[in-house]
């Protein structure tokens, strides 16, 4: 048992690659579409593919580029007309960076490129302590668990793209999953459980902030102070 269906993914993975039959409780999916999964993914998909425009608009905002969004689209179009980088079109002739801009933009540039490099682990903590997300998570006030959960994941993988083919297809599975009727192990919220219908349960993620859970409009009263 878990709070949310967000816990249900690393047990997933790891029951996919071990080949156990398991059961799941229906749930959201709504792990994959959380906004901090969706801007790593498209991190990844950029370092990949700096041609991605795409994936650009998305994010250099969220990596402290300090550039407009006029000179964010300019680079766009730059990049496609002339098939190059959209790093090549930010430090082109055609796009007036001031020298500092300039000095950001080949820093990331070289930080995108090592991430090829890096375990997936090693990259998810450049992503977020080097390339500037993480400032934009405190920002935002974006889940850090969700990281957390990207991060036991990419344990589980060697590179930074491995990791992204598995979150599609970790999607797939928990959309698809077909349960084994005789199957005795289910992984459920609790919420989903009716309290009672299990002989064992094992719950998963006790820990301060997760489960149980507070919210900061909790920790202003006193009550409810002392009864979390």
């Amino acid at each position: 048992l878990f709070r949310n269906n967000d816990s249900a993914v690393v047990l997933v993975d790891l029951l996919e690659r071990s080949n156990t039959a398991y059961r799941i409780r229906s749930g959201e999916r709504t792990f994959f579409t959380y906004r901090l999964v969706s801007d790593i993914s498209n991190i990844i998909r950029f370092s990949k593919d700096p041609s991605d425009t795409e994936s650009f608009m998305h994010i250099y905002y969220k990596l402290g580029l300090f550039i407009t969004k006029e000179i964010a689209v300019n680079a766009c179009k730059s990049s496609k007309v002339n098939n190059i980088s959209v790093f090549s079109a930010l430090l082109g002739q055609d796009i007036q960076l001031g020298g500092n801009q300039e000095k950001i933009v080949k820093q990331l540039k070289a930080q995108s490129e090592q991430l090829t490099e890096m375990s997936a682990v090693q990259a998810l903590n450049t992503i977020r302590y080097e390339m500037g997300y993480g400032d934009y998570m405190q920002r935002r006030g974006l889940d850090a668990s969700k990281f957390e959960i990207l991060l036991l994941l990419a344990k589980n993988v060697a590179g930074i793209y491995e990791l992204l083919d598995r979150l599609g297809e970790l999607n797939t599975i928990m959309t698809k999953h077909k349960d084994d009727a005789n199957c005795l192990f289910t992984l459920s919220t609790i919420h989903s459980s009716k309290g009672l219908e299990y002989d064992c349960v094992y719950i998963a993620d006790v820990f301060d902030g997760v489960l149980p859970q507070t919210t900061k409009e909790q920790q202003k009263d006193n009550e409810s102070i002392r009864a979390y």
